[in-house]
């Protein structure tokens, strides 16, 4: 009666091992879908400015994070950010030509890259 609970245990440590190792190689072979996080590039005077120091400026969805955001920039683009800095800009009301308008919250990403990479911007 011993030895088959002794049995009995290894073949649960054996089978709790193989499982770990599904699990691992499940989640490495999994590619995720990062098109949602980035809406479009923001071409303005002040984001051209600060392109010339490798620095490139989109609006991004609401829900992304930093890692998101990079990894969609990898996927997108196919360059490696060094950073990103993240801005949120909160909804609020304004006045604009004597009426009172809600202006809508949003997003945007600041993408630093190496010296040598650049993004065509079209």
């Amino acid at each position: 009666m011993a030895l088959f609970n002794k049995d009995s245990k290894e073949e649960k440590k054996t089978d709790a091992v193989a499982k770990k190792e599904v699990k691992k190689t499940d989640t490495k072979a999994e590619a995720q879908d990062f098109s949602w996080v980035l809406k479009a590039p923001k071409v303005t005077e002040k984001s051209a400015f600060i392109s010339s120091g490798n620095a490139y400026t989109f609006d991004v969805a609401a829900d992304a994070n930093k890692i998101q955001i990079k990894q969609a920039i990898k996927e997108a683009y196919k360059v490696t950010p060094l950073k990103v800095n993240v801005i949120n800009r909160k909804a609020h009301k304004a006045t604009k030509r004597g009426r009172k308008i809600h202006v809508s919250a949003k997003k945007k990403a600041i993408v630093f890259l190496k010296k040598g990479d650049t993004i065509e911007l079209v």
